[in-house]
C-alpha cells in the first residue's frame, strides 16, 4: 500500500516509518502487559483484553460505508499475481509473510512465558526483557529512516552490526 501511496523516493521512508510504528507498540504493549501481569490482579488484565477487543467494535460502528468496486474477487486475485510475477520486491514479500507468519510470530509471544517459567523472573523483569526485542527493532526502524540510503550506504553498513 506504500507503494501506491507514496512517491519512489518516499517508499523506504515510509516503509521504515511503518516499522518503526508497529515496534513502538510493541514495545509499549511488552512494557504495560509486565506491569499488568506484576500486579498479579486476573480481573485488571480481563478488563483491559476485553477494552482492547471492543475499541475495533466502535471504530467499525461509526466507519461510514466506502465504494465497492464492480471487480470480482477471480479477477482481482489474477491482477496482484500478475503485478507479483512482474515485480520482484512484491514476490519476496508474498514469500516471506508466511515464513515469518508460521515460523516466527507465534514465538514471539512466548518469550515472555520462557522468562517466566524457565528462568524464574519476576513478571515485570520479564516484561522488560521481552521489549527488548521491540526496543531492537525501533532502534532500526530510526537507523532506516534516518540514513538515507544514496549517501549514507557505509554508515548504515556500520550501525546495522551495533543495532
Amino acid at each position: 500500500m506504500l507503494a501506491d501511496r507514496l512517491e519512489q523516493v518516499f517508499i523506504a521512508k515510509g516503509l521504515a516509518i511503518d516499522v518503526t510504528s508497529t515496534h513502538a507498540t510493541r514495545l509499549i504493549a511488552m512494557f504495560i502487559g509486565g506491569i499488568i501481569i506484576s500486579l498479579e490482579q486476573p480481573a485488571i488484565l480481563l478488563f483491559f483484553l476485553f477494552a482492547l477487543y471492543c475499541a475495533p467494535l466502535f471504530l467499525f460502528y461509526f466507519e461510514s460505508d466506502s465504494l465497492r468496486s464492480d471487480t470480482s474477487i477471480r479477477i482481482a486475485f489474477k491482477s496482484v499475481f500478475n503485478q507479483a510475477r512482474k515485480q520482484k520486491s512484491i514476490r519476496l514479500v508474498l514469500l516471506l509473510t508466511p515464513i515469518y507468519n508460521i515460523f516466527v510470530l507465534p514465538y514471539l509471544a512466548l518469550i515472555t512465558l520462557v522468562f517466566l517459567e524457565r528462568f524464574r523472573l519476576e513478571p515485570h523483569f520479564a516484561g522488560y526483557l521481552s521489549s527488548l526485542e521491540g526496543a531492537g527493532a525501533l532502534l532500526g526502524g530510526f537507523l532506516f529512516q534516518y540514513c538515507n540510503q544514496e549517501r549514507n550506504n557505509l554508515l548504515l553498513l556500520v550501525l546495522l552490526p551495533v543495532y
